[in-house]
């Protein structure tokens, strides 16, 4: 493991930090219990540079279907005066680092890989991380330290359990006390009878006990998101067999499910809108949908050109309420949040398959999002303009199981004023970026692309039109039917 340290702009960060005293953002996916992806944060230049990276080491690991290099993405947390970055890894640890450094204050070893997001939240005065592992077991640990405090294994071993697939936590508090939840799928192959089940569970956040666990489904669960609909806190929930659910925080109990017809893989994004609770859903079909979190009924749908497996992040653009979202059609696509209206779609050369980060560059929106083409960018929220761009290296693996990996996404926090970028790379590096004022970004002639609706469905079968025409063109080119010597030369040759 190591850490590489840019030495100036180290220097300019250190200057701005009053001692002792650190502010910290980003705390859980995407953000915040909402799934927004928004930051209260502003980058003074659009030219962001790496202020450190740091690396496992020497890879010698195999591709894991459904497993990256890194958990879904980094959070951030103060501890003891000072923010650190947590985020999981494929080496089945939970690493806590410096936020300004990229040091390793400590490392917590599980049972198995770490692909869900860490959260962190203050409980009862003490700072603790929550992360599941792969290895079927939901740890708290001290965020200061890095020692277990509790674990809690959602299924005992035997030889026939596989590994788990996790969702990041949520901690919130219900009624006074601080509550945390998460989903897990576990499976046993048992040579009779085999077991799936998607569950949701409820624990104190002070100590390991259960309050409630519920399963809704035979298939992988997504995060969860949190809502206050009518008085009552709701958790959304998208999950593999298709459908979207809504459940009582308080009691566990389901309140309703719609079907979408197809897997559900990214966590819902749940807002309101106009005053309106709504929840947005990418599904593995390419549409996205925007349900009422009342009753699930569906308010509208929009239709990218291939699978999404990216959460969607929300931001008012010039007063108009609008979401972003990655598809593997290769692009990310801005949309009204009321209409389903597209605003803007900026292509990339590969899939888009994280979850976008929304904060601000010299005082104006902007989003942040990396694609599997090994680059990591930021674009103009309101018009889709390319506002920086960074390559990392080539992915560790010579190969990839399309959609079946949770790729990393970028996380925004602040310290002590200066803005922080950090990204896990599929490279095997976890970047952290900062600006400084006044520097001007490298130009790109990479753009946007403006919305046209059903035109990136429409474009697989007129490329195939084409090629039948061609190839119907150069059958007639060649063909010499008897019955041309009998017509004029002149209708013969409009004819070839």
């Amino acid at each position: 493991m190591s850490v590489r340290v840019r030495p100036c702009l180290l220097a300019l960060l250190l200057a701005g930090l009053p001692s002792g005293v650190a502010l910290a953002q980003w705390d859980t996916f995407h953000g915040d219990n909402q799934r927004t992806g928004q930051a209260a944060v502003n980058f003074p230049s659009g030219n962001l540079q790496v202020l450190w990276k740091f690396t496992l080491g020497e890879h010698t690991w195999r591709y894991c279907k459904g497993a990256s290099v890194w958990s879904a993405s980094p959070v951030f947390g103060e501890v003891g005066g000072r923010t650190l970055v947590f985020i999981g890894a494929y080496d089945n640890n939970l690493y806590a680092l410096e936020a300004v450094t990229g040091k390793v204050v400590w490392r917590f070893t599980t049972g198995c890989v770490i692909n869900a997001a860490p959260v962190f939240a203050v409980v009862e005065g003490r700072p603790r991380v929550f992360v599941a592992s792969t290895d079927r077991t939901f740890y708290c640990v001290d965020a200061a330290t890095g020692s277990q405090l509790w674990a809690y294994e959602t299924v005992p071993w035997t030889y026939t359990v596989g590994h788990s697939q996790p969702s990041s936590p949520l901690v919130t508090t219900l009624d006074g006390q601080q509550v945390v939840f998460i989903a897990f799928w576990n499976t046993d192959r048992r040579p009779v009878r085999a077991v799936q089940k998607g569950e949701l569970l409820a624990f104190r956040a002070d100590r390991r006990e259960l309050l409630w666990r519920i399963q809704l489904s035979d298939s992988n669960l997504s995060t969860p998101s949190l809502l206050e609909v009518d008085g009552r806190a709701m958790l959304f929930l998208g999950s593999e067999d298709g459908q979207v659910r809504a459940v009582e925080a308080r009691t566990g109990k389901q309140v309703w499910a719609q079907v979408t017809g197809h897997a559900i893989v990214a966590s819902p994004l749940a807002l309101k809108v106009a005053g309106q609770p709504v929840v947005y859903v990418g599904d593995w079909f390419g549409m996205v949908y925007c349900l009422s979190a009342r009753d699930g009924r569906l308010l509208w749908s929009y239709k990218t050109g291939h699978a999404i497996n990216s959460t969607a992040a929300s931001a008012p653009v010039k007063g108009r309420p609008t979401i972003f979202i990655g598809s593997q059609d290769r692009s990310l696509h801005a949309i009204d949040a009321r209409s389903s209206a597209g605003r803007w779609r900026f292509p990339t050369k590969k899939y888009i398959v994280s979850s976008p980060a929304i904060a601000a560059v010299e005082g104006k929106p902007a989003v942040f999002f990396s694609s599997l083409d090994n680059y990591l960018y930021a674009v103009d929220a309101a018009t889709g303009s390319l506002v920086w761009r960074f390559q990392t290296g080539s992915m560790l693996w010579p190969y990839e199981t399309r959609g079946a990996s949770l790729w990393s996404s970028p996380a925004v926090a602040e310290v002590a004023g200066v803005p922080l970028l950090a990204f896990g790379g599929h490279d095997g590096y976890l970047y952290a970026f900062t600006a400084r004022p006044g520097a001007a970004a490298a130009p790109s002639k990479t753009g946007p692309t403006l919305h046209r609706p059903g035109a990136a469905v429409l474009l697989p079968p007129l490329v195939g039109l084409l090629f039948l025409l061609a190839g119907a063109m150069a059958l007639l080119r060649y063909r010499k039917p008897q019955a041309s010597a009998d017509l004029p030369s002149s209708v013969t040759s409009d004819n070839q």
